[in-house]
């Protein structure tokens, strides 16, 4: 086995990779999400585990700020593995990937390398820290493969009925690849609002410009807004790789509950990455234990009650600087 960095002109090949390997379709390992990373100044490094030709392992990994100067290398979703191994060379594969990626930590000055991965690990020779998760440990995936009349039977009766009464009402939806300024604008206007009345924090409208740019740069974004009379009254932001269509972001405004335009706009967001030829949406996020994700993983469910929800391991962080570490741990309690 051997390790290689790939360079901008080895994209494709990368994503191919991930793509066809990748349990949860790959989307924060592939190329495109690297270079939105970047965009935001941060550092990315593609590593790739090779045997020969073969790519037996990818990870996308990303420098990530601590305090005091102090970072980490963060594998969101990762490594992706080469799905057809047996247990004893995931472990072999892992093992290499581990003394690799802490050579780049150490080369770094970076304190530990967190990983993400979508499957669970084996036993490796490096001590590995479970440290929660990073991205939303659980989901909903909507298999797309079906007709969209079994997919709309499929809902709850509650879920089938408030896309009904938003059409009744007239919000009419528009569905938006190339981005304007006031797409922009109308999008995050109602992202502000939502992060207010749900107490949630949202990320910078620096954050959302450069991912939409990024990936609208590849015609691999939507944004879908419901008009009600004129006024943009809920948004949906759909990004597509490969064969999945992940629902990013959405958002409403404070007023106009009862049209229950979110409902027909994800509706709308389903259709039309089934028309494209995706084979699955994820709904990205739903937890069967936190409270305060309780109303959006009820909206969520409502549109495949009886799809069990995905799980992920959660974060795994092999420790590069012990003394580090444990002051990190400490000021996290404190």
């Amino acid at each position: 086995m051997l390790v290689k960095y790939f360079t901008n002109q080895e994209g494709n090949l990368w994503d191919k990779f991930v793509s066809q390997q990748a349990l949860d379709g790959g989307l924060l390992q592939a190329w495109p999400w690297g270079e939105f990373k970047q965009s935001l100044k941060q550092t990315v490094w593609r590593l790739a585990v090779m045997d020969g030709e073969a790519i037996l392992l990818v990870a996308q990994i990303i420098k990530e700020s601590l305090p005091a100067g102090f970072s980490y290398l963060y594998c969101p979703r990762g490594p992706v593995l080469k799905n057809n191994l047996n247990q004893s060379q995931q472990t072999a594969v892992l093992n290499f990937f581990l003394v690799e990626v802490t050579k780049l930590a150490k080369n770094n000055q970076a304190v530990f390398v967190r990983l993400e991965p979508t499957y669970q690990l084996p036993a490796v020779d490096r001590q590995l820290v479970a440290s929660g998760q990073v991205q939303p440990k659980q989901t909903l995936i909507l298999d797309l493969t079906k007709p969209a009349s079994e997919l709309l039977a499929q809902m709850k009766s509650k879920t089938r009925y408030n896309i009904s009464v938003a059409s009744k009402h007239g919000v009419q939806v528009r569905v938006a690849s190339q981005i304007t300024e006031l797409d922009f604008t109308a999008f995050w206007e109602l992202i502000k609002q939502t992060s207010t009345r749900q107490q949630i924090s949202s990320h910078s409208q620096k954050y959302y410009q450069a991912m939409i740019k990024q990936f609208a740069s590849r015609g691999q974004v939507k944004l879908y807004l419901a008009d009600f009379q004129g006024r943009i009254i809920a948004v949906n932001l759909v990004v597509q790789s490969g064969n999945w269509a992940y629902y990013l972001h959405g958002a409403s405004a404070d007023a106009d509950k009862n049209l229950m335009a979110p409902y027909l706009l994800q509706w709308q967001a389903i259709l039309e990455a089934q028309a494209a030829g995706q084979k699955f949406y994820d709904f990205w996020g739903v937890s069967e234990t936190k409270k305060s994700w309780a109303g959006i993983t009820r909206f969520k469910q409502g549109f495949a009650p009886g799809q069990k929800f995905s799980t992920y391991p959660g974060c795994y962080d092999s420790v590069v600087n012990r003394f580090w570490y444990l002051a990190y741990q400490w000021l996290k309690k404190n």
